[in-house]
């Protein structure tokens, strides 16, 4: 594994390196999700759109990331794992949302462009 190595680099104790290689894994979920937010959350933004952005992100936040966070975290008691795996299911909802609103093009009817150029 890729993260096997870059940790062993800082330790040698296995846990620490098992536990490091679960969260690099888990990175890249997190960034996807970033990504799609980033990108397609700013161009929704960028169109007008900006109301449906900023209240999915916090219904999304507030309904999965907190409350799987604490689920994950300490009832299942999978400790930074789990906020990890929370974290991930929050940023891939949001993203996943925004690349509906705008692959489904719900947001030309907020769009500040009237279709007509001066």
């Amino acid at each position: 594994y890729f993260g096997q190595g870059i940790m062993g680099l800082f330790t040698t104790n296995p846990e620490i390196i098992d536990l490091g290689t679960q969260i690099f894994a888990l990175g890249f979920a997190i960034e996807l999700g970033r990504m799609m937010n980033l990108i397609v959350g700013t161009n929704l933004r960028a169109a007008g759109d900006a109301r449906y952005v900023a209240i999915m992100a916090t219904a999304v936040i507030w309904g999965i990331g907190v409350p799987m966070s604490y689920l994950l975290g300490f009832s299942m008691e999978l400790a930074l794992i789990g906020v990890f795996i929370a974290i991930a299911l929050d940023e891939l909802t949001r993203g996943g949302a925004c690349l509906y609103r705008w692959v489904s093009k719900q947001w030309c009817n907020k769009s500040l462009y009237s279709g007509q150029l001066a």
